[in-house]
């Protein structure tokens, strides 16, 4: 945030939460959300809460708009099985997946090999 507002941009808002899935903006208001490791089983361990945030997220969404996300630990620990059903996840969301980043990111303050995807809101 410090960054963002040295730059002079001031429509960037962090929202922490203790695990609310309701999202408290109105429907179609945001452009681009970034899910940086924060989709996985540590965060979500009921089934199907992880679903209810994504619908959340689609609602907030404008048509167009993306998402931004990263998958943390379950790419760092090799959990590929928990990577596809995130993936799959989002997709059943009704968002399609757009692009890809390989390369090297920042996690945890470790630089490393990495992917983020970019999946776009079906209009």
């Amino acid at each position: 945030m410090r960054r963002a507002e040295s730059r002079g941009l001031e429509n960037i808002v962090v929202m922490k939460t203790s695990g609310e899935v309701k999202i408290r903006l109105e429907d179609e208001s945001i452009d681009v959300i970034l899910l940086y490791d924060v989709l996985h089983y540590y965060y979500f361990p009921e089934e199907d809460d992880r679903r209810k945030l994504l619908r959340e997220v689609y609602r907030i969404l404008k048509p167009n708009g993306f998402i931004s996300f990263y998958p943390g630990d379950p790419e760092v620990s090799h959990n590929s099985s928990e990577l596809e059903t995130i993936k799959r996840e989002i997709e059943d969301t009704t968002f399609h997946l757009e692009s890809e980043y390989t390369g090297m990111i920042i996690h945890e303050d470790v630089i490393q090999k990495g992917h983020v995807l970019k999946f776009r809101k079906e209009k």
